[in-house]
């Protein structure tokens, strides 16, 4: 897959955070609540476990931009594409996209990000 492709072009991939317990997303939620003062604004970063593919196991967040860099130009290929476009560091995964080596569109806002149920 993916992992195997970047090592030769030097490339890791580290892997910040992946699946989340429904419990670990409703306390990050909590927190960016805390911390932007509003849910809508907390939505942005952190969506509520219903939405969120990390919830899913399919979502990730790399650890660093060079990773980030070269998903953005192979990850079609495995169906890893980047969704949400403030977030350049958050990549999700889905089947349909990976049979079609193809990616959809960044979301430019919460509203617009790739429902749960998209591309199954």
């Amino acid at each position: 897959g993916a992992l195997q492709a970047a090592g030769p072009e030097g490339h890791a991939i580290p892997v910040s955070s992946g699946w989340r317990w429904v419990d670990e997303q409703n306390r990050l939620l909590t927190e960016a609540i805390e911390k932007h003062g509003s849910v809508e604004e907390a939505t942005r970063w952190v969506f509520p476990p219903e939405r969120s593919m990390h919830v899913r196991g399919l979502a990730i967040d790399v650890g660093d931009g060079p990773s980030a860099d070269w998903l953005l130009v192979h990850g079609h290929r495995f169906g890893i594409c980047h969704t949400l476009s403030w977030e350049w560091w958050h990549f999700e995964w889905r089947q349909s996209w990976q049979d079609a080596a193809s990616c959809p569109p960044e979301a430019r806002t919460p509203e617009e990000a790739p429902p749960p149920d998209a591309g199954w």
